[in-house]
């Protein structure tokens, strides 16, 4: 019985991984050779309202799959910015291998999932599929971020694109 009521806990741990997986668009249908290592390797995290992420300049254990919940990106000298939300936090620098630009602050408290720099790593060297669904799901956060500058403000006037003026960062 004890057995029993283990496996039955453990399997609906992995589902309910699979499901917050698949509402971030990872075809999970498609990576049936992947998703037991996938969801082995997240873990639960309950975020307190101010509690840090990660701080500018050092790098980041953790990549943050963030349901529901509001982050603040705060940079010394720099702009700040909310992201609301679903999103991947450190998607961008964790395979980089870049420490974290800005330092992510809770505003809110949110239940998310969390998977080690290093795991992280390994899954995308080890998972072309996975590589794959992280690119493209990093492409469409870069388009929604895009749509939030004003229209007005997205081609500088003499037609150099957004993407040569950025800062290195």
């Amino acid at each position: 019985e004890a057995s029993r009521t283990i496996m039955h806990e453990e399997r609906a741990v992995r589902i309910g991984r699979e499901i917050f997986l698949a509402a971030f668009g990872l075809p999970l249908d498609s990576m049936d050779s992947v998703i037991d290592r996938v969801t082995s390797i997240l873990e639960e995290c309950y975020v307190c309202a101010g509690q840090k992420l990660f701080s500018a300049g050092e790098p980041l254990e953790a990549v943050y799959f963030m349901q529901d919940g509001q982050i603040l990106f705060t940079r010394d000298g720099g702009p700040s910015w909310t992201l609301k939300g679903r999103w991947v936090l450190g998607g961008f620098e964790v395979p980089g291998d870049r420490p974290a630009a800005h330092t992510a602050t809770a505003l809110e408290d949110f239940y998310g999932m969390r998977v080690s720099a290093v795991a992280w790593v390994d899954m995308l060297e080890d998972s072309s599929q996975l590589a794959r669904s992280a690119v493209v799901n990093a492409s469409r956060a870069v388009t929604l971020l895009e749509e939030r500058v004003p229209k007005w403000q997205r081609m500088p006037p003499d037609g150099t694109s957004l993407v040569s003026i950025a800062p290195s960062r």
